[in-house]
């Protein structure tokens, strides 16, 4: 019995130096290499925004995955909101590659009224390849809403300030108002064309003669431009007008008589009638006096030779002034 122990006691020694052999030959750090796993985190930027109320904003929801893990379908859902808010996430569900990252968008809108301080509370998991889940991550942000600004009181200093911006400003928009009002008299030129009769009867073949007064109600001198227009109505391409001087001076206060005959044809019919506008205006500015004059065929068709075919005038539509 005691030489078979004696006769064991190399094999036990050569068993031993083998193994620090071993041991020894190992490359350092061989046996901590980690294998794949199902991990991830996650973040939120910014963490926090001021909300206008009822306004929408974004925050970015960003997923990423270590090189050592196995990647894999990440999947954002809201778990919790302050009263009043909402938050959506779009997209909700995507694929976060291993040593890569992902974005989702998370639109907060805040109410038209609440508390100050808010809370979005989100919840990520992670499905990986094979069908491992990684642990859950969560995420809060922290939104904040305006104050909304309140009508201030009459006791305050800050309210008497208020009230006197306001009454500055009504004045200076009144004086604004009174000068562009005195402007726009004093480019426009004051201007009046009458008649004291607008609408005379004709005999076919003869012609109405209308007066015209045109007054300078300013104070500087005026020079005027008379236009009339031709012939408008039944059979109007017949009948002509006699216009008169197309310019005239006005001295302030003074008025000038002009006359205008609208002749009809000779086989003008009982009841045909015609007009034509006469425009009275300022070429230094302001806008154009209208009056429009019409003449009537009577029954009776007028007898003996008419005299020389009156001027028709062609109004230049290019210089006529501005319309009332």
């Amino acid at each position: 019995m005691v030489r078979r122990v004696v006769s064991e006691r190399p094999l036990l020694l050569a068993l031993l130096l083998a193994a620090m052999a071993a041991s020894l030959l190992t490359p350092p750090g061989a046996s901590q290499v980690p294998l794949p796993a199902c991990t991830f985190q996650t973040s939120v930027l910014p963490p926090t925004l001021e909300h206008q109320p009822g306004e929408a904003l974004h925050y970015n929801f960003t997923a990423s995955a270590p090189q050592t893990s196995l990647g894999g379908t990440v999947t954002v859902t809201v778990q919790q909101a302050t009263e009043g808010w909402t938050a959506t996430v779009e997209p909700s569900s995507f694929n976060v590659a291993a040593g890569g990252q992902e974005t989702a968008d998370v639109l907060v809108t805040a109410p038209l009224s609440g508390p100050r301080q808010a809370q979005v509370a989100l919840q990520a998991s992670m499905q990986c390849a094979g069908g491992a889940f990684a642990t859950t991550q969560s995420q809060t942000l922290t939104p904040t809403l305006a104050a909304a600004s309140t009508p201030p009181t009459g006791g305050s200093p800050a309210a008497g300030g208020d009230v006197a911006l306001w009454a500055v400003g009504i004045v200076l928009l009144l004086i604004l108002v009174v000068a562009a009002l005195l402007l726009t008299r004093r480019r426009s030129a004051p201007l009046q064309l009458t008649t004291p009769s607008a609408r005379r009867e004709v005999a076919a073949g003869g012609g109405a003669s209308f007066t015209l007064e045109a007054l300078n109600r300013g104070q500087e001198v005026v020079v005027a431009v008379l236009e009339v227009s031709d012939p408008q109505g039944t059979g109007a391409e017949s009948w002509s007008v006699i216009p008169p001087p197309s310019e005239l001076t006005l001295e302030p206060g003074a008025a000038r008589s002009l006359q205008v005959l609208l002749r009809s044809p000779l086989g003008a019919q009982p009841g045909d009638k015609a007009h034509v506008d006469a425009s009275l205006w300022a070429p230094a500015g302001g806008k154009a006096v209208r009056v429009r004059l019409e003449a009537v065929v009577q029954g009776s068709i007028a007898t003996g030779v008419p005299g020389p075919r009156p001027r028709v005038l062609v109004r230049d539509e290019a210089s006529l002034g501005p319309e009332t």
